[in-house]
């Protein structure tokens, strides 16, 4: 490793990912900037040449990492230290596949699976690597970054020449991981929230249920059509929804939802 600039009082090539999340602030809520944004406007904490790649470290806690593809063309992935905290690597195999080529020992490693039985996504939480060399979950999260961007979003690429310095024709790169990571996440919220409704409903009695999934559904009907549609009066129609809110407002407590 060469320390191509240090502007802070620790060495890069012993700093392990704890150290170096400490050493700058967290990024939340702020959107990543593009290259050029983060050259202008940032300070530089340190920059390291390992082999073909170029890290940049800055005090905002964003970096930029740049790697030559296959073509020896330049390719720049800009992220921030903070969020470099789990290793999300891309699946395309059933769960019996996965546990028989996955073999990690005493590695705590999670997945997500999609519909159909097969994992998607293969996740390393921070605490497999934290006291690993700062590089390693850079590296592996932009290398698969750039991969990502290689395959399926060609004009996302932020391409320059570090010689020329031809920052001003770089691109937005999209941030693929947490978007990625948001859908899943998205995705299983909308299952819970599912799992807990039919929860709540299963303990409400069956005119309750009907009463329920008729008033709130279907567009929405008044206590009077629900009456008319079941045969009943509309104060009836009243205290089923009352008494089933009730029910099911004990099973979201519960649950947190």
């Amino acid at each position: 490793m060469k320390i191509i600039i240090n502007n802070s009082n620790v060495n890069p090539a012993t700093l392990t990912y704890a150290e170096l999340k400490k050493l700058v602030p967290s990024t939340e809520g702020q959107k990543l900037p593009t290259a050029k944004r983060l050259k202008e406007t940032g300070e530089i904490l340190f920059s390291v040449q390992d082999g073909a790649t170029l890290i940049t470290i800055y005090q905002n806690g964003f970096f930029a990492f740049t790697q030559p593809d296959e073509t020896a063309k330049l390719r720049t992935t800009v992220f921030a230290v903070d969020r470099a905290s789990r290793i999300v690597y891309k699946c395309g195999c059933s769960k019996e596949e996965y546990d028989d080529g996955w073999e990690f020992g005493s590695c705590k490693v999670g997945y997500k699976m999609e519909k159909g039985g097969m994992v998607r996504l293969h996740i390393v939480p921070e605490a497999e690597f934290a006291n690993a060399h700062w590089t390693f979950p850079i590296s592996h999260i932009c290398e698969e970054r750039l991969m990502h961007n290689g395959d399926s979003r060609e004009q996302s690429h932020i391409e320059f020449n570090l010689d020329d310095e031809s920052w001003d024709s770089a691109l937005v790169e999209p941030d693929f991981v947490e978007t990625r990571m948001k859908e899943e996440e998205d995705e299983e919220r909308r299952r819970w929230e599912h799992d807990t409704l039919e929860a709540a409903k299963a303990t409400l009695t069956d005119v309750q249920r009907r009463t329920i999934d008729l008033y709130y559904g279907y567009g929405g009907m008044t206590e009077a059509s629900v009456a008319e549609l079941l045969g009943t009066s509309q104060q009836n129609v009243h205290k089923n929804l009352a008494a089933a809110i009730r029910k099911m407002k004990k099973v979201f407590e519960k649950t947190g939802c």
